[in-house]
């Protein structure tokens, strides 16, 4: 018993030591005292209470893990639940875990009060007293495991749980009661006493943890509304419920971002991304491992969220006659993200604020020797000021600082950079949105062509990212440099008042460059609009480019635009680098003024105290000074930008048909653009209604007809007759609201028999203007006959077609249609199509039925084409249907029309100069013009299909047929396989290329070789001089601060000593300036001579790519490497290396000035250098892969808006546009989930490196403090070490997200390289004679033919030999060979065999440049490219403007140019959108005229022309080229009867080589049956 006694009584003597209270219960002893008197005496023993308020936290330790353990091994419904990777988040839970962690933080604070009041006492030979410390121990072990348990609660799902938490933050509160009245007691309860106020602290925190905890029980336990189970069994009732409270976003199994869905803790260190960074770790990534994207993320989210925002500003901007405010919109769409990131952005800055004053304070704990003092004081309990004042107690306080900004910068820069790409998605969304509303007068007369939209999707969009992710920068720098000032005055006094003229100049400067850079930017993005549109327009017709030898006159004039934007581009990083260089030596010159002119100002000497907390002071102004100025760039930018998408936004839009009823997207939107909107009154066709009419229009169920502006005699047409058990009767239109009056005004009087009604119809493209097009249309189109519209070129046919569809602007009249859902359907005359599927292209987002879609098939000749397909209607069909000939577009074109089920019309429309000259049935116009109606009876008789095409399906058709499938696959022999084994890819667009693994070094080596060797060896060396120079200059301030000292505690000559320190520095500060300005200037100039060698060498290498490179690589693909790999390459990489320079040496300083002042920081540096390695490694296998995804994501959206732009017209007549938008928003969508996952890594890794980087703060903090203290370490020297450990322990995280973004940038260096390699066609050989060919003699001996090495024949052993001046015509089906055998003359097929004779000259010794050159042709699809027309017939200039004329007169066109104010110089619309497809294929005749060679070719040349254009055409081609070598693909066999020769191909093979006529005699001939099949 004794021993236990005395064991007791140890523990309580190290528990308790010499209380002071024991000569009170000494007094106590010898008095008699009441009850009261002893509740006195038992709250004045300090140990007593101390034991009372440790009981619940012990309490606690002991209970929450047996709880735990019980809970998890007695329950099985638990089952399941435990590898969930989401979490349902009780109410409070984010305000749990902020208050929990400041708790944490408030008792260990308290904690180190305790221990330091021990250490006092023992200073003082008293004895050690735990007590003082050691409740607070516990106190932190158990709120950690409180957490823990309230964590588990959330992710079991019993909120019954939370009565135990309730239970113990109940007792804490009492404990924290108890002990605050102890110190009442004890007169200790005053502010400046630092127990009392951690006391009062940890209360607060206690009753808010205790109020959340009665919020979770009255809302999940007493008031819970449990659901209905679907079973009846325990375990599955229990699962029932958990699946109900499930949001929607994670009933998904592929949801995998669980931003919203975590733990708070899981939230701030990212940790619920370590699954995806475990895959990326082990391979790399594909798009499927990313999963979903959470609704809120989504593009058609933030769409339908900013565009309520923007309908209510519309409608305001409409009344107040002005633009749309787009900044306005986008504050009131975000108002919340922008509040929030706010708050959490000043936190951080405030915080931040804090750690000059604890350096100070440091610096003068350790040369004051405040320990000494200390330890002389009597024991008692610390006040905050001496608290706040020990050394190690503010290396606490800075280690904790730098966690807490970490994290609030962390949040901020997750939550901005989501909020930002919401705005961005937004933004993109809304401007493809709109440009499915423009009218094609704004597309195509220049103003707003796809190069210009494409830069709004993508520059703009990007600007505004930019501006958003920066936007606090506007209000926190001036306040951060504010507050800087202000602690300057405090520590410097009025040297401060001098800093500020520095600072207000450097500002000064800065905004000035910025308004530079801004006004600069806006050249440079105007010059990367022209140059864009050039690059697409080139590669849209690269094929035309290639066959006239044209292409390098192309690249010329995009290099005169390149050359232009980089000039802009070098004077804007010029200006950045003016820019990095005053940030680089703004600390130097503020330095330099403010200690030069301290001594002298203050009298004071220049202490350490005083020089370090300045100096990191001064930091905090340079970023003030860079980061201000930097942002106002990026709000100029945005500025333009918004400017540029407000201008875009109020473009005239097409106006409202009468029939827009039905269709969700038509009716949502109003007008965007207030300014131009028509007001026409009764005349005008735009009708606008109410939602709620809008709503009910929705449910109907309508049919509608067909329109089909075609070829002339153009047919409008469409489906047949509704096909049995594929489709319901529709009722007709009704009225059901008084909203839908003006409609019934409109519509009064249009029989049932009558589809379309125009009156008195005047129509424009220009919607400035009052010039008519079309005048005084006249026009019922009757319900279930067919339409015929016919007219020369130019007669305003599709025009009329155009009005109808609500393409035109009315003028005056009316357009009436009959109101059914989904009124029309429409086959353009140039036929359009998307990069999909040929099932896609045909059913274009119906239902499939397959009964109904056969019948389409065989309606328009399709199936025999289908059936030697690889993947059947599965194969995909290319950009702008490039593996379909012209009338294989038409079918697929004419069968989407026909399968939309829509009446059939009949009736004939005469059109000339812009109006109706005769309408009628057949029999009127043959009484009314029997010469038209003769002419008209002769064309019927004559047109066919341009392949003449028989619908009568021969044994000989499905032969020929057979060559569609090597058009379609690249490897036809393992299509054939599967086709065998029943699999079908049918797949013809080559997936883009992805390097996976790490960047080759082959990549930076060729990078650097553009740079230049010389050129990067001189960087290096001229940063490494200005890094070594920085540090001497640092180096020197130590010195001069602790001669300060001395002087002070020695009373020498204050100023002499200033005055030799500040020459010193002067000198070294001029070298710093000389060695910035030279490696900023080589760096930019090294960097510009890249950029030129890298776009030079792409351009010059893709231009050279065969044809079937274009034909398996989306333009938007390509279009990619010139746009955003270009941006990088040009802007973003000079950024990077800068940045990353800069990083590596100061990161490399702090080390060497560290290892300077304690040698043993090395070893202590060394595993956290090992975690810094180890953790990069880790990140950069997920974070490039990442990367190049992203990049990879981009192309199908640039690609998806060509192909829209390209078909707007289909679109809208087919009221698809919200199907295509919905397209664009999933690619979106897409692009963000790989961006925001990119962005959620470098959060990952940034949490994790500030995290080393804080600990590396505290290391150097306490060794350096101990070594100054204990060792004689120069206090300014430690000073000089903390400030730089402390500077670099952000820079470290910089550093690596810096060299993680070169890493990833050099992507952009990485896919321009491989463009830049592509295999070329062979365009070196030796040039025959100037001359030649001199007279057209073509010999095809043996000759086979290919589109690539990989892929089988085309045509196979051709012998034939065409004589000069021979006019031969190719004939044949489909797929036969014909358009391969005509382009072999100009090598766009690989010649594998044999070999192509031009007047003896073998072609494929020719330079493949100038072989085109010599030859002539005419293709298929007429092309045009923007600028004059003068420039489209003649880009080389070798022709003088009478021969230009003259071509022009033979092409039937000189009274069509002759007509335009300017000319030959007038304008061509991109596309050639200002001129029908006639008049197109006019121009290209009359190039070929121009030409004057020996040999021409014509593929369909006048498909698009009228007989009477066609006969005149016809006569004037026998005339001017009757001594010429003529090839033509046969269009119509009027013409082929007066030609030479005929060839017939079959299967790529000549079955048939003689005179037309001969042929016809022939009744068993091949030639025969075809025109046997045509009639």
């Amino acid at each position: 018993m004794e021993s236990i006694s005395d064991l007791r009584d140890a523990l309580l003597n190290w528990m308790c030591g010499t209380n002071f209270t024991q000569p009170l219960r000494a007094n106590l002893r010898a008095k008699s005292f009441g009850l009261f008197v002893a509740d006195q005496t038992l709250l004045q023993n300090t140990c007593l209470v101390d034991t009372v308020t440790s009981i619940p936290h012990v309490l606690a330790i002991l209970m929450f893990p047996l709880i735990l353990i019980s809970i998890r091994c007695c329950n099985a419904n638990l089952k399941g639940l435990f590898s969930s990777k989401y979490l349902i988040k009780y109410p409070g839970h984010g305000r749990r875990w902020v208050c929990i962690l400041l708790l944490i933080v408030a008792l260990i604070g308290s904690g180190v009060e305790g221990a330091l009041t021990d250490a006092r006492y023992r200073h003082c030979s008293h004895p050690t007293q735990p007590h003082l410390y050691l409740p607070d121990a516990c106190a932190v072990l158990a709120t950690i495991l409180a957490i823990l348990f309230n964590h588990q609660m959330e992710v079991w799902r019993r909120p019954k749980m939370a009565w135990l938490l309730l239970i113990y933050w109940s007792a804490a509160i009492a404990g924290n009661s108890i002990y605050l009245i102890h110190l009442d007691y004890r007169q200790l309860a005053e502010p400046n006493i630092a127990t009392f106020d951690f006391a009062v602290i940890t209360l607060a925190l206690h009753g808010i943890l205790l109020l959340n905890e009665l919020n979770v029980i009255r809302l999940k336990v007493v008031f819970r509304k449990s659901p209905r189970p679907n079973s009846s069994k325990p375990h599955e009732k229990f699962q029932d419920s958990v699946y109900s409270e499930l949001p929607s976003d994670l009933k998904d199994p592929e949801m995998h971002f669980m931003d919203e869905n975590c733990s708070m803790l899981s939230r701030i260190t990212f940790y619920w991304l370590g699954r995806l960074l475990k895959i990326g770790f082990k391979h790399p990534l594909e798009l499927k491992d990313l999963g979903s994207l959470p609704e809120i993320h989504q593009a058609r989210f933030n769409h339908d969220r900013f565009m309520k925002v923007l309908e209510k500003e519309a409608k305001k901007a409409a009344a107040a006659g002005r633009m749309i405010h787009l900044w306005r919109v986008c504050f009131r769409a975000y108002w919340w993200e922008v509040m929030t990131t706010g708050l959490l952005r000043l936190i951080a800055e405030l915080v931040r604020l804090i750690n000059p004053l604890a350096i100070s304070g440091l610096v003068l704990y350790i040369t004051e020797n405040e320990v000494e003092k200390r330890q002389k004081q009597e024991p008692d309990y610390l006040t905050i000021q001496e608290f706040f004042s020990n050394g190690f107690v503010l290396v606490g306080l800075i280690f904790v600082n730098t966690i807490t900004r970490s994290m609030c910068l962390t949040t901020y820069w997750h939550w901005m950079v989501l909020m930002s790409l919401h705005v961005f998605n937004a933004i993109q969304t809304v401007v493809y949105d709109k440009s499915l509303r423009l009218t094609n007068y704004s597309n195509c007369k220049g103003s707003l062509n796809v190069g210009q939209i494409t830069n709004h999707i993508s520059t703009d969009a990007s600007n505004i990212y930019s501006c958003f992710t920066l936007l606090h920068q506007a209000w926190i720098m001036p306040l951060l440099g504010f507050l800087t000032i202000s602690l300057l005055f405090f520590e410097i006094g009025g040297s401060a008042v001098l800093c500020v003229a520095v600072m207000a100049i450097t500002i000064l400067v800065h905004s000035k460059v910025a308004c530079w850079v801004a006004k600069i930017q806006k050249q440079v993005l105007f010059f990367s609009d022209e140059r864009l549109n050039k690059c697409s327009e080139m590669f849209q017709g690269i094929k035309l480019l290639k066959l006239h030898g044209w292409e390098k006159l192309h690249c010329e004039s995009i290099n005169k635009v390149r050359s232009k934007e980089l000039w802009e581009t070098l004077k804007v990083n010029v200006l950045m680098a003016v820019s990095d260089v005053l940030t680089f030596i703004f600390p130097f010159f503020i330095t330099l003024t403010a200690f030069g002119s301290f001594t002298i100002l203050s009298n004071k000497a220049l202490t350490p105290d005083v020089t370090f907390s300045s100096f990191a002071l001064f930091n905090i102004a340079m970023s003030v000074i860079y980061n201000f100025p930097t942002a106002l760039a990026y709000y100029v930018n945005a500025i333009i930008s918004v400017r540029r998408i407000q201008e875009f936004l109020s473009a005239p839009e097409v106006e409202k048909r009468s029939d827009e009823c039905g269709d969700e997207y038509t009716e949502s939107k109003p007008s965007l653009s207030p300014i131009h909107e028509n007001s026409n009154g009764s005349s005008n066709v735009t009708i606008k209604r109410s939602r709620r009419f809008l709503a009910r229009k929705r449910r109907q169920d309508e049919s509608g007809e067909l329109l089909i502006p075609s070829t002339p005699p153009a047919l409008i047409p469409a489906t047949p007759p509704a096909l049995p058990n594929d489709s319901t009767p529709s009722p007709s239109a009704t009225s059901t609201s008084p909203s839908e009056d003006s409609d019934n005004k409109k519509n009064e009087g249009l029989p049932s028999n009558v589809a379309v009604k125009i009156e008195n119809g005047y129509f424009t493209w220009d919607p400035e203007t009052n010039v008519p097009v079309l005048s005084n249309i006249n026009l019922e189109i009757p319900t279930g006959k067919l339409t015929v519209i016919i007219g020369p070129v130019g007669s305003g046919k599709s025009s009329l077609a155009q009005a109808i569809l609500g393409e035109m602007k009315t003028l005056s009249g009316s357009v009436k249609l009959k109101k059914k859902k989904n009124t029309i359907a429409y086959a353009a005359q140039k036929s359009w199509l998307i990069n999909g599927s040929l099932r896609e292209n045909i059913l274009f987002g119906q239902p499939y039925h397959a009964k109904r879609y056969h019948k389409v098939l065989k309606a328009c000749a399709l199936q025999a084409d289908i059936d030697v397909l690889p993947a059947g209607d599965l194969t995909e069909i290319g950009e702008k249907g490039l593996n379909l000939s012209g009338g294989q577009k038409q079918r697929v074109s004419l069968a989407r029309a026909i399968y939309s089920e829509r009446n059939i019309a009949i009736m004939i429309i005469v059109m000339k100069d812009g109006k109706i000259s005769r309408q009628g049935t057949r029999q009127e116009i043959a009484r009314l013009d029997p010469a038209l109606y003769c002419r008209w009876k002769r064309a019927v008789h004559l047109v066919s299909e341009s392949e003449t095409e028989s619908e009568v399906e021969s044994e000989t058709m499905r032969e020929e047929r057979q060559n569609l499938l090597k058009q379609v696959t690249k490897y036809q022999m393992e299509e054939e396989d599967r086709r065998k084994t029943g699999t079908k890819d049918g797949a013809l667009i080559q997936a883009e290329e992805r390097e996976k693994g790490p960047v080759s070094f082959k990549v930076y080596a060729y990078f650097l070789h553009a740079m230049g060797y010389r050129a990067l060896a001189l960087i290096i060396a001229t940063y490494l001089m200005r890094e070594s120079l920085k540090m001497c200059a640092n180096f020197w301030l130590t010195s001069w601060s602790s001669a300060g000292q001395q002087s002070k505690e020695s009373g020498l000559n204050e100023e002499s000593v200033t005055m030799y320190y500040l020459i010193g520095y002067a000198a070294i500060v001029v070298g710093c300036i000389l060695a910035s300005v030279i490696a900023g200037a080589s760096l930019v100039y090294s960097l510009f001579i890249a950029a030129q060698h890298l776009h030079d060498g792409m351009l010059h290498n893709i231009i050279k790519a065969p044809m079937r490179f274009f034909d398996t690589t989306p333009v938007g693909r390509i279009l990619v490497r010139f746009s955003f790999d270009t941006a990088v390459i040009d802007r973003g990489i000079i950024d990077t290396a800068d940045n990353l320079l800069f990083y590596f040496l100061s990161c490399l300083s702090a080390l060497v000035i560290s290892t300077v002042a304690m040698p043993l920081f090395f070893i202590a540096f060394l595993p956290i250098c090992l975690c810094y390695f180890f953790l990069q490694k880790y990140f950069i296998e997920t974070g490039r892969e990442l990367k190049r995804l992203e990049s990879i994501s981009k192309s199908p959206i640039l690609s998806h808006v060509n192909e829209t732009l390209d078909g707007l017209a289909t679109i809208r007549a087919f009221r698809a546009e919200r199907r295509f938008l919905d397209i664009l928003q999933e690619r979106v969508t897409t692009n963000t989930k790989v961006y925001a996952y990119l962005w959620c890594t470098y959060r990952w890794i940034t949490v994790r490196m500030d995290i080393l980087g804080s600990l590396m703060v505290l290391v150097t903090g306490v060794c350096t403090t101990y070594s100054a203290l204990y060792n004689g370490l120069d206090p300014s020297l430690a000073a000089l070490a903390i400030t730089y450990v402390l500077k670099a322990s952000s820079q470290v995280n910089l550093l690596i997200r810096r060299a993680t973004d070169m890493e990833i940038q050099m992507n952009a260096v990485e896919r321009v390289k491989h463009y830049t390699s592509i295999p070329n066609e062979l365009y070196l050989g030796t040039k025959p004679p100037s001359d030649w060919p001199w007279k057209g003699h073509v010999t095809f001996n043996n000759v086979s033919l290919r589109y690539a090495k990989d892929l089988q024949l085309v045509v196979q052993g051709v012998n034939v030999e065409l004589r000069p001046g021979e006019k031969v015509a190719l004939c044949g089906q489909t797929g036969s060979g014909k358009t391969s055998l005509a382009l072999s003359l100009f090598r766009i097929l690989d010649i594998c065999q044999g070999e192509i004779l031009i007047d003896g000259v073998d072609i494929t010794t020719v330079p493949v440049e100038h072989l085109r050159r010599a030859l002539s042709i005419i293709p298929q699809d007429p092309e045009l490219f923007t600028g004059s027309i003068r420039r489209n017939l003649d880009p080389e200039c070798l022709s003088s403007d009478i021969e230009l004329w003259s071509a022009l007169e033979i092409a039937q066109l000189k009274q069509v140019v002759s007509g335009l104010e300017k000319g030959l110089d007038s304008d061509v619309a991109e596309g050639g959108e200002n001129f029908s497809i006639g008049q197109r294929q006019l121009f290209c005749l009359a190039r070929a005229f121009l030409r004057k060679s020996r040999i021409l070719v014509m593929d369909e040349a006048t498909a698009s022309m009228d007989m009477e254009t066609d006969k005149i055409l016809q006569e004037v081609i026998a005339t001017t080229f009757a001594d010429r070598t003529l090839l033509t693909i046969a269009h119509r066999f009027s013409t082929i009867m007066n030609f030479d020769t005929v060839l017939v191909l079959s299967n790529g093979k000549i079955i048939e080589h003689d005179s037309p006529r001969k042929l016809m005699n022939d009744e068993d001939s091949a030639f025969a049956a075809l025109a046997r099949g045509n009639e």
